[in-house]
């Protein structure tokens, strides 16, 4: 069974590459790239590599070797990845996406862009970002604001009217 999982994932892999690596362009960070690989013996049989090639370093240098916020902007080039992978081999394929805490450890030009990222995916899909920063309603359809108090969780919503 362990032999037809990898299977089913090498199958795949190539394709996810290339969704994540049009992801990683698309979030300003050019001259990166990620590949991904199976191991099917040894110690680590059945187990997935990431390794991050980018500008700073003329190796490949693995996942876990990158700061918090390049490492965070490389996490979400690959939800995207993955969620275009999704799209693009299911028979009904999901109409919106949720990213949670997307702006973790990202500084605030970081968080700019990364919600300009999201607001031009939002025109071919419905995004949403789960935060704990206010991220700047302007680009955003609406907000759901979850506070937490006391007496309990209050909910409040506020619907942005459509710029003019």
């Amino acid at each position: 069974f362990k032999e037809l999982k990898l299977w089913v994932v090498d199958s795949a892999i190539d394709e996810l590459e290339i969704y994540v690596n049009s992801s990683i362009v698309e979030l300003g960070l050019i001259g990166w790239s990620v590949s991904f690989s199976t191991h099917r013996e040894g110690v680590s049989k059945g187990s997935l590599d990431i390794i991050v090639k980018s500008p700073l370093s003329p190796d490949k240098v693995p996942w876990e070797s990158w700061s918090g916020g390049e490492t965070q902007r490389l996490r979400v080039a690959v939800s995207v990845g993955l969620a275009e992978l999704v799209r693009a081999r299911a028979s009904n394929a999901p109409e919106f996406e949720v990213y949670d805490e997307p702006t973790a450890h990202l500084d605030p030009g970081g968080v700019a862009d990364l919600v300009s990222f999201f607001s031009s995916r939002a025109e071919t899909s419905q995004v949403y970002l789960v935060d704990h920063r206010s991220l700047g309603a302007g680009v955003f359809d609406g907000t759901i604001t979850v506070t937490k108090e006391s007496q309990g969780s209050f909910i409040s919503t506020e619907r942005m009217s459509p710029l003019t």
